[in-house]
């Protein structure tokens, strides 16, 4: 088996929810420095602004597109979220306190 190693972050506060191999690409979701991440390749495509916090629980490719789905952390409260291309494509409302563990497209 050919395996390439990555270091995915310089913190030790990163962590790895789901790893998708794709064409010979390596997508790999979870958050560093508690802020959501995903990289590609070893590469951070995704990684949300400073000052937000939270996870992306989990990931897909459907159709040419990227999905993901996570929570983000906002005061006490936790919105489910789910991301299209990185942009955010649906929330829950903030007083729900939701977290979106996985994603599905039918």
């Amino acid at each position: 088996v050919n395996t390439t190693k990555y270091n995915l972050a310089d913190s030790p506060d990163a962590w790895a929810s789901c790893v998708i191999v794709e064409a010979g690409d390596l997508y790999i979701s979870g958050h560093n420095n508690d802020r959501p991440a995903v990289w590609i390749n070893g590469e951070i495509s995704y990684y949300a602004e400073q000052g937000v916090t939270g996870v992306v629980n989990e990931m897909l490719l459907f159709d040419g597109d990227f999905y993901a789905a996570g929570v983000l952390r906002i005061g006490f409260n936790s919105v489910g979220v789910v991301w299209k291309n990185g942009e955010e494509l649906f929330r829950t409302d903030i007083f729900e306190d939701a977290n979106i563990k996985s994603i599905e497209i039918k």
